[in-house]
């Protein structure tokens, strides 16, 4: 079976990814078997490995240094080239380099997946939303700039007007 493949972008370290391709441990508790019984490959007490699916990740991309070396740390057992794989460089400028005629997204994708900036959102954050006064590279803004759709809380807008920067 060809796999399905899937650029990844505002990866992190990885949850959504590993997510779409399966082949993990996880508590049983968290897999409804009733719904889900072909989704188990074996047990072992209170955990379970999950199947692989039909997905493969071919692209990924963060800012963040420790969200890259914790994505390759665990792809490095599934895949050749994860450091290769992961860029480590905002979406924005990736997309810039694109339309520059760079090669910067692998051919025939056939699924994109985006992680949400969890910083501006999350709890665990400064929940300024689309407010956020990070840049797209997560540098902090001067007073002076407004928030734009290159800021970090409104990214996924800078990806639609390019919604087929991949092609």
């Amino acid at each position: 079976m060809n796999k399905k493949r899937v650029l990844s972008l505002f990866s992190g370290c990885g949850g959504m990814d590993i997510g779409f391709e399966g082949g993990f441990r996880c508590f049983k508790k968290s897999i409804n078997e009733n719904k889900n019984p072909d989704w188990i490959k074996e047990e072992d007490g209170d955990f379970v490995m999950v199947n692989e699916t039909g997905f493969e990740t071919v692209f990924a991309n963060d800012i963040r240094p420790d969200a890259k070396a914790a994505w390759v740390s665990f792809f490095k057992n599934r895949i050749n080239n994860p450091d290769d794989i992961y860029k480590l460089e905002s979406i924005v400028d990736l997309v810039k380099s694109h339309h520059k005629g760079e090669k910067i997204f692998p051919d025939d994708i056939d699924i994109v997946t985006g992680g949400f900036p969890c910083q501006d959102f999350s709890v665990a954050g400064k929940r300024q939303g689309f407010k956020s006064l990070k840049s797209h590279d997560g540098k902090t803004m001067l007073d002076k700039e407004q928030p734009s759709i290159e800021n970090r809380g409104q990214l996924y807008n800078r990806l639609f007007i390019y919604e087929r920067f991949w092609i």
